[in-house]
């Protein structure tokens, strides 16, 4: 027996194992004899007290499945003759880990799903099933690494063009990133199905269908992985507007890349509050202390009206735009920071959200 066919078979007991573990079962029988076509490597027979039997046809996948592979794998449903008969079976997908864009595509084909992280859903009449658990490791780490670094930089500048065919070579140049990198990071996208493509080769374009779920993943990701390391400080005797101009024009006088972002971005982007207390930037690494110093900025341990983030990151500077004098962050950076700030900053992010980026 392959490797595969061996963890797809240990996927198959978790599966028996996790339907017997659920209240109501009267019975469970297992059929694992019928192999090689498909949605037959188990077949396996529910009867639950006072109910009519639920017959599962398992397609068992030893990997990771994002939506690509989910839509190639569904289209093999229609024309099966045992999905026409008067109580029909349930198709049951079993993966290694399903993607949360995968499980909603399933969900919207009426087929069941397993994973290993004890997901499970049956959407059998009479006998609904749903076990929501978060997303296997394997999930969780390409999620992170795809807003990390240079791949985030892809993800930035397709979220600048979505809706709009644009190249390889062309994305890769606005992301400021290697063509290889560039590609790795288009792969990507196609697993989650956020693109669609026309073409081939050199002349292959890619369009993001799907902004929206590109940034609620950034979003997770932002909520769940380490808080940026802003520093505070106290500049006496300005209020915010007056700091946020001191600070692009002292960072321009000292040459260090600066962007505003949080509240201050995002109000003038789309104005909302009627104040704004405290005034957030980040700044290239090394450079802090230096404007710090420029500014007459005394670091402070609470009260701070200037809060300082030093970027090692280069795509924290990208499709920044100059509005009312100032260095804004790009709306999308604008919009990430607001989503950890405190306050009202998540009310304005919705805001900047639905008034500006439209997704």
């Amino acid at each position: 027996m392959s490797i595969e066919k061996s963890l797809e078979k240990q996927q198959i007991q978790l599966l028996v194992e996790a339907l017997q573990s659920l209240p109501g079962i009267k019975e469970l029988q297992v059929d694992q004899t019928r192999q090689g076509g498909v949605w037959t490597d188990a077949i396996i027979t529910i009867k639950p007290f006072g109910g009519k039997p639920v017959v599962l046809l398992v397609e068992a996948k030893s990997r990771s499945l994002f939506p690509r592979d989910v839509r190639d794998i569904v289209w093999t449903l229609p024309g099966d003759k045992r999905f026409q008969v008067a109580n029909p079976p349930i198709a049951l997908l079993e993966a290694y880990s399903l993607s949360q864009g995968a499980k909603e595509m399933l969900t919207q084909n009426n087929v069941g799903y397993f994973d290993s992280g004890g997901s499970l859903f049956i959407p059998a009449p009479g006998f609904y099933v749903l076990v929501d658990k978060p997303e296997p490791k394997p999930i969780e780490k390409k999620n992170r690494t795809m807003f990390r670094g240079k791949r985030a930089q892809v993800m930035h500048a397709m979220l600048q063009r979505h809706g709009q065919w644009v190249s390889l070579k062309d994305i890769a140049e606005e992301a400021n990133v290697a063509p290889a990198t560039a590609s790795d990071a288009m792969s990507m996208l196609d697993l989650f199905d956020w693109v669609s493509s026309r073409g081939n080769g050199p002349s292959k374009e890619r369009c993001l269908k799907q902004p929206g779920a590109l940034l609620d993943a950034w979003v997770v990701q932002t909520r769940t992985g380490r808080p940026p390391l802003y520093r505070g400080y106290y500049v006496p005797l300005v209020d915010s507007e007056e700091l946020a101009l001191n600070v692009s024009n002292a960072t321009k006088n000292l040459r260090v890349k600066c962007v505003l972002t949080g509240e201050i971005a995002g109000q003038h982007y789309a104005p909302h509050l009627s104040t704004i207390s405290t005034v957030r930037c980040r700044v290239q690494a090394g450079a802090r202390e230096k404007v710090a110093h420029f500014l007459q900025a005394e670091p402070v341990p609470s009260g701070a009206n200037l809060q300082i983030l030093e970027s090692r990151e280069d795509g924290d500077f990208l499709f920044g735009e100059n509005k009312d004098g100032l260095a804004l962050a790009s709306p999308v950076i604008a919009y990430l920071d607001l989503i950890r700030a405190p306050g009202r900053a998540a009310e304005l992010a919705n805001h900047l959200r639905r008034e500006v980026l439209g997704y």
